[in-house]
């Protein structure tokens, strides 16, 4: 039985009966940041980790908090398998709960990454009283717009008070909240609420337990129905996809997978990023961008392309942009979810949200030999890699990234997940991956596509995910997020395989105009970065596992290893020895 309202101080009732609803709502994560002014919260958070509602994570970083709970909701999203792909499913939300002032900015990034992907994620912050606002108060600022229009909704929540219809109030804020986050009503994404609270912020001992005992009670969801069909809004011809074209399905990140029925229905190619989510489909080619360039007689492949179909957010290589944005070719765009689509060179000549039916049925359009020319350079590249890469006995030295990534991709199972870092990582997956295995899902940050909290965000896939989850990353990409490795002792563990190709600084910009400038010091001060960080040694001091791969057959043994907590493969390659490999693999490549 719970004790009266009035033995509960108003701050800590209305986090209690929030945080409940919420769970109500679908929520089982929790990232808790320590602070004195969110005090309310963190005893509830408690509460309903003791009630068994939940699973609590405490971290003292905020941004790492804020992309461990993203991680959580991309972690939790269904976005099919690595085949054909199964239906795209917005995930479930992890709350994550700061203090107030710099607190809340620190979760910025992760907002933007949430807001760019699609990824369902609730910030609730605890603020000042309206009174206490404006006058220099300790950790006072203005929170409510701090992350400007990256939301799907934002709240002010009035200061509770103790009023009785505050338990009320507290079920319709948490039911938008999870609605809005959840892409129920309109496009899934980060939402924000701002609790201020005033004291008393700490309950007693037997206010504590009557706050536990409350999440005992049953809590009904409020039910909030969205549109199930998405109109079909295109902007061009009355059937603005030519099936008798030659076309290629480009996928990007999260791209729908209705892609995959298009491709088998009309016999189209697919270039799929890693992170489409279709890159073991029948029809997909990985490692296409590789292929684009081949000459056939007096033109590439690439210029043989009449139409591009673009599902998801395509970002990673130049060489499809450029396809994309060719103006003889026509192009036709579907959105993932909600108004926005992508079309980065404003060439659309097409936006269909939802895919016509026509497309879904054979069109006898004889894509058969079309479909073949990719197949058989496809299989010439493969011949190529596994050349040079995968027999040559005389390629000795350090581990090359290209060779890394594919035997990542050879080891993992079907269940797996692999996460790449939003840099080199995903581009040497994109580039030098020629068969991927069904049933394995692979995520990135592509919303924004920035390297921050890449580890974190992996930490938090691990907790939602019970198959085995692994992260390859550059070595800047770890060190900007070195902080996602500390974890309190009373803290939940999670298994999860890190494998850091360390080259001494940023190899992305080595493939750029940047790395052929002419200026070698210029380069290296601004662009390379290297750094003299001793990345065992950091290892230590987080007391993580820590594994230095000098061979093939070292990351093998790594690979298959038992998983228990979080281990480092560390992988040292000169950066110089990169585009020297590279120039080595398509040297004669056909």
């Amino acid at each position: 039985m719970s004790k009266p309202d009035q033995l509960i101080p108003p701050a800590l009732s209305y986090a209690q009966a929030l945080l409940a609803q919420l769970i109500g709502q679908g929520v089982r994560e929790i990232v808790l940041c320590p602070g004195s002014r969110s005090a309310p919260l963190a005893y509830a958070a408690v509460a309903a980790e003791r009630a068994g509602l939940v699973r609590l994570h405490v971290l003292v970083d905020e941004r790492s908090a804020g992309f461990l709970a993203l991680g959580m909701g991309k972690g939790s999203a269904g976005t099919g398998d690595s085949g054909a792909g199964e239906g795209l499913t917005s995930g479930v939300p992890a709350v994550v709960i700061t203090t107030s002032g710099t607190a809340v900015a620190n979760l910025h990034p992760a907002v933007l990454e949430a807001h760019h992907s699609d990824i369902p994620l609730i910030v609730l912050s605890a603020d000042r009283p309206h009174e206490l606002r404006g006058t220099g108060a300790n950790q006072t600022t203005t929170q409510v717009g701090i992350f400007a229009d990256a939301l799907r909704l934002t709240v002010e929540v009035g200061v509770p008070f103790g009023a009785p219809s505050e338990a009320g109030d507290a079920r319709a804020i948490a039911a938008r909240a999870y609605a809005a986050s959840t892409g129920i009503i309109g496009r899934p994404g980060p939402v924000h609420l701002n609790v201020g609270f005033r004291e008393p912020l700490a309950p007693s001992s037997e206010q504590l337990v009557a706050i536990t005992e409350r999440f005992a009670e049953p809590v009904t969801p409020v039910y909030v129905s969205g549109d199930s069909e998405p109109p079909v809004l295109a902007l061009g011809a009355e059937r603005p996809v030519e099936t008798a074209a030659r076309t290629v399905i480009v996928a990007g990140d999260r791209a729908l997978s209705q892609a995959g029925a298009v491709a088998v229905a009309q016999g189209w190619p697919i270039i799929a990023e890693p992170s489409s989510g279709l890159v073991a489909h029948p029809n997909a080619f990985p490692g296409a961008v590789n292929i684009l360039a081949h000459q056939e007689g007096d033109t590439t492949l690439a210029e043989s392309v009449e139409q591009v179909l673009v599902f998801g957010h395509p970002t990673l290589t130049r060489p499809v942009q450029r396809l994309i944005g060719r103006t003889d070719v026509r192009t036709i765009v579907f959105p993932t979810h909600g108004d926005q689509w992508i079309d980065a060179p404003r060439t659309a000549d097409a936006v269909l949200y939802g895919v016509p039916d026509y497309l879904l049925v054979p069109s006898g359009n004889g894509s058969d030999q079309w479909l073949s020319r990719w197949r058989e350079h496809h299989a010439a590249l493969d011949q190529r890699l596994t050349t040079v890469l995968d027999t040559n006995t005389e390629l000795t030295g350090p581990v090359a990234p290209m060779r890394a990534v594919r035997a990542l991709a050879a080891s993992a199972q079907a269940g797996d997940t692999l996460v790449f870092g939003a840099s080199s990582a995903i581009r040497d997956a994109d580039s030098y991956v020629t068969a991927w295995p069904t049933g394995v899902r692979i995520l990135s940050n592509r919303g924004l596509a920035g390297i921050d909290g890449t580890i974190s965000m992996a930490r938090g896939v691990a907790f939602t995910h019970p198959g085995r989850t692994r992260l390859m990353l550059g070595d800047l990409t770890f060190l900007h997020d070195i902080g996602g490795l500390l974890r309190g002792p009373r803290e939940p563990v999670a298994d999860l395989d890190i494998i850091v190709l360390n080259d001494c600084g940023g190899a992305i910009f080595g493939g750029l105009e940047h790395g052929v400038a002419g200026d070698t010091e210029l380069y290296e001060r601004v662009f390379g970065t290297s750094h003299v960080s001793d990345l065992a040694q950091l290892c230590a001091g987080y007391r993580v596992d820590h594994t230095a791969v000098r061979t093939v057959a070292e990351l093998e043994e790594f690979l298959s290893g038992p998983r228990h907590g979080i281990r480092v493969a560390e992988l040292n390659y000169p950066r110089a020895q990169r585009a020297e490999t590279h120039a080595e693999l398509v040297k004669g490549m056909f």
